[in-house]
């Protein structure tokens, strides 16, 4: 990875972080938009204090960029994307047993259930049945023709009713680790959807692309630590490629982007999303990302 070898230029890249982790949370407008009565931050206002609300938040954002599920758009409903706000089988295995280890008493998992289907209803969001095991049967019965395969919206985490096995999650309980979690999940958030659309619009510029891909690598890489539960390493590595992205190197890179984008150079239909969100968020991101 890229550095600037001077003293002043590292103070610069430290400044820049510490403005970074310094910054409000990042608005997501399906998520935790003040502005979005759908969002899911005010849908579940009421239902559980603030501290769950944020945790709830955080884990489904968390789910959301790993599965690519596009949240930041001005606005969800009818949205062209869509077919890629879909939370997979196991995904949704997963937010399910994140719910379960976060602290939520008596009949509070379900009614968050019940919040996170509607907000799904809503938002345009499909969440896929888990699969449960079901158990041996004796083998003397006749084989039976397996069902159809059910498409994602014949079915909800609501199918969730509390009384099925679910792993328990471990609780992160020191507060360092906790801040290196959070911190990770903030800053995958803040790149995931610029980088997906850059992929794609970019593809016909073969150096702009190795650039992505470069930082696509190292943002898999921290998304690996972190699945393993390496916080501090994964908060250490985005830190490195928070530096690079601010490195010389890359702001010429950034600047020709922008300069693409903004003459027209792109291309907006190899996305899946509309003009309007491809708009918001690359202009967000330079805004964020540019000296």
């Amino acid at each position: 990875m890229s550095r600037w070898s001077s003293f002043k230029s590292q103070q610069v890249l430290t400044e820049n972080w510490r403005r970074f982790l310094q910054e409000e949370e990042q608005v997501i407008y399906g998520l935790n938009s003040e502005d979005n009565p759908d969002s899911l931050q005010n849908l579940l206002s009421g239902v559980v204090d603030d501290g769950l609300i944020r945790q709830i938040v955080n884990l489904i954002a968390s789910a959301a960029d790993d599965e690519g599920v596009m949240l930041e758009a001005v606005t969800l409903q009818g949205s062209k994307s869509e077919r890629d706000r879909v939370f997979s089988a196991e995904t949704t295995k997963e937010i399910l047993q994140g719910l379960s280890g976060i602290g939520l008493a008596g009949g509070e998992l379900k009614k968050v259930i019940k919040v996170l289907n509607q907000w799904g209803r809503l938002n345009t969001v499909k969440f896929e049945k888990p699969q449960v095991a079901e158990p041996d049967t004796s083998a003397e019965e006749p084989e039976e023709e397996a069902p159809a395969e059910l498409s994602p919206d014949e079915y909800s985490v609501e199918d969730y009713d509390g009384d099925e096995e679910t792993e328990k999650v471990p609780v992160l309980t020191d507060s360092e680790e906790i801040k290196s979690k959070n911190l990770v999940d903030k800053f995958q958030r803040a790149i995931v959807a610029p980088l997906t659309i850059m992929k794609d619009t970019y593809s016909n510029y073969v150096e702009i692309l190795d650039f992505i891909e470069k930082i696509q690598d190292d943002r898999e890489e921290i998304k690996e630590l972190y699945d393993q539960g390496e916080y501090f390493e994964a908060a250490r590595k985005s830190k490195e490629l928070f530096d690079f992205l601010k490195s010389e190197e890359a702001q010429e890179n950034f600047k020709n982007m922008k300069k693409l984008y903004e003459n027209g150079g792109i291309n907006k239909d190899a996305s899946d999303m509309t003009d309007a969100e491809i708009d918001q968020v690359l202009e967000g991101f330079f805004d964020f990302i540019l000296d």
